[in-house]
């Protein structure tokens, strides 16, 4: 059969990438799209974007909504970086995650621990990110060495089993670091980080 829309949102000039609804109110949704744009929907207000902000220059392939932090997102696009948005504060990124060496396809929180997300990417590879004040403090030691160089302080884990472009991945929602993901090689991978 067919059904007619309840409600139709537009706001991005391009074409959307994902879309991820709030875990504490349902009735609110984030959207990305080709337009480099976030724009956060409460569907009970009508059809106007209640936040619209340009996140990137690139295309935003994903968006995913925390579990745990009420006005936090996380997107991933083309140009390869995953990034962490207040809501309340939206100018500028809380976190902007660098590591991937293509674009950053798909954004996901973890379940079970507030300061997780997981990324994957077209580099064929999968990140897991650790955005805890220790992390950050851990970062901010290393940068004032002299001589040390940091790349991605905040990365916990890279996962490169994977031999193409990552397309998806999930975490389990009973079992603590159960992940699985797909990619363009044809596989489906179930696994655990070793080093987490």
């Amino acid at each position: 059969g067919t059904s007619t829309p309840l409600q139709c949102l537009a706001a991005h000039k391009g074409a959307l990438g994902d879309l991820s609804f709030s875990r504490q109110d349902p009735s609110v949704l984030a959207s990305v799209g080709d337009d480099g744009m976030l724009c956060v929907w409460d569907v009970r207000a009508g059809s106007a974007a209640q936040l619209s902000v340009a996140v990137s220059q690139d295309d935003v392939l994903s968006v995913d909504w925390s579990f745990h932090w009420e006005q936090t997102v996380a997107t991933a696009g083309k140009d390869r970086e995953v990034r962490v948005w207040d809501l309340r504060s939206p100018a500028a990124a809380r976190h902007s995650l660098r590591g991937h060496k293509g674009d950053a396809v798909t954004v996901r929180w973890a379940p079970f621990r507030e300061a997780l997300l997981a990324s994957s990417s077209s580099d064929s590879r999968l990140h897991i990110w650790d955005l805890s004040p220790q992390q950050a403090d851990k970062a901010q030691q290393l940068e004032q060495q002299p001589d040390g160089e940091v790349e991605a302080p905040e990365l916990l884990f890279a996962h490169g089993g994977h031999e193409a472009g990552v397309s998806s991945l999930a975490w389990s929602d009973v079992d603590d670091f159960l992940m699985c993901s797909v990619a363009e090689d044809n596989s489906l991978q179930i696994w655990q980080p070793s080093t987490v």
